[in-house]
């Protein structure tokens, strides 16, 4: 197991500045981040690598800073909102360098709950079931790749479990339905790092129904959607972001306000994700959202694949189909059929693995990136 570096005697209340990295990271890289860090002296603050590319420029690291007090506060209200307390047990599988891992300890040193903590150990659908029955744990967060493993070994969910949160990504409808016949106190969950992890989340009262359910802002969250910018006021937010290249570092501080390009749909309290408008482009002059055709194409095809676009003179872009497995004309021409003749298929490409983050999520521009090397 993992040790309980954030479980540490004092951790959550000094002053203490930390870097959390992925040990992956090449070790130039991530002393440089290391100098940056510590030459900012900020106190009590939790630094965090992010892949976001928002405000960064080529070559660049961008880091952001959590104050240990706004993690504490987005963790107050999660615990709250969901009556978690000194007699759960958390099992934990995120990695300490993600605010997902991060925020399972500060939700349990302000509970009193214990944390069974597995982050260093591959990832096996079998051995979380086995772990969660073996330690009786009732709190686990998982992410939408993790959940498509439990399904597809068709494993149920050991009794002990009060609640699976799933964040990392849109969990699809029926992956959530077929996860919940085998048991899964699955709640959906919307946050990122810049807000200390969990915004939006569905209510536990949402396992009473076998329905996919609404996701609602959680109470420490103001959230508005102004024209394709979502603005957010929250005393969870980061206090800036930390940019680290060769030429140097630079700060940029975040006051009041954050701005995110996540692409939502809000009603009252009620919020639906639509994606990012990253993931939008323009063929023919029509506007395609490729998270939509990719639910699209899920309903034909099971194993792992991405929808990419890639530059094309005339149209501006065009659609190509990168799957871990093979796929036949018979399912691109059935999704051909379904789909506005600018958001067909285009071609289809072939990967041993498809790259992602160490949630799941895909790496759109790497796999551009290796197609563009094959070709």
């Amino acid at each position: 197991m993992a040790e309980n570096y954030l479980d540490r005697s004092g951790f959550w209340k000094n002053s203490e500045s930390c870097l959390f990295l992925n040990p992956r990271l090449p070790k130039a890289e991530a002393q440089s981040m290391e100098r940056a860090a510590q030459l900012e002296q900020k106190s009590g603050v939790i630094w965090l690598k992010t892949s976001g590319t928002e405000m960064s420029q080529q070559g660049e690291h961008k880091l952001v800073a959590l104050k240990k007090e706004a993690i504490l506060h987005a963790a107050k209200s999660v615990n709250e909102f969901f009556n978690l307390n000194k007699k759960d047990k958390w099992l934990n599988t995120l990695p300490h360098f993600h605010i997902g891992g991060i925020a399972i300890y500060a939700r349990s040193y302000l509970s009193g709950s214990e944390v069974i903590d597995f982050s260093d150990q591959a990832w096996e659908a079998i051995s979380l079931v086995d772990r969660i029955q073996s330690y009786q744990a009732t709190l686990t967060s998982l992410v939408p790749t993790q959940i498509y493993d439990i399904v597809d070994k068709q494993l149920q969910s050991p009794t002990s479990l009060r609640f699976a949160f799933v964040g990392g990504g849109a969990l699809d409808k029926s992956l959530y339905l077929k996860a919940r016949d085998l048991g899964w106190p699955l709640i959906l969950s919307y946050g990122m790092t810049e807000t200390s992890a969990m915004l939006a989340a569905s209510r536990p009262e949402s396992l009473k129904s076998t329905e996919y359910p609404d996701m609602e802002t959680l109470p420490h969250i103001q959230i508005e959607q102004k024209e394709e910018t979502l603005s957010i006021r929250t005393p969870s937010l980061l206090s800036g972001y930390l940019f680290v290249s060769p030429k140097g570092k630079r700060w940029v501080p975040v006051q009041d306000i954050f701005h995110s390009d996540d692409r939502v749909f809000i009603d009252g309290k009620k919020l639906s994700v639509l994606g990012r408008s990253s993931d939008l482009v323009k063929i023919l002059g029509e506007t395609v959202d490729i998270q939509m055709l990719e639910e699209k194409f899920r309903s034909l095809y099971a194993s792992p694949f991405a929808i990419v676009a890639r530059s094309e003179e005339r149209k501006g872009f065009e659609l190509i189909l990168v799957s871990e497995g093979e796929v036949s004309q018979d399912i691109i021409q059935e999704f051909n059929d379904r789909v506005m003749p600018y958001e067909r298929l285009q071609g289809v490409k072939k990967l041993e693995k498809l790259p992602r983050t160490e949630l799941g999520k895909i790496k759109r521009k790497e796999i551009l990136d290796q197609l563009d090397r094959k070709n």
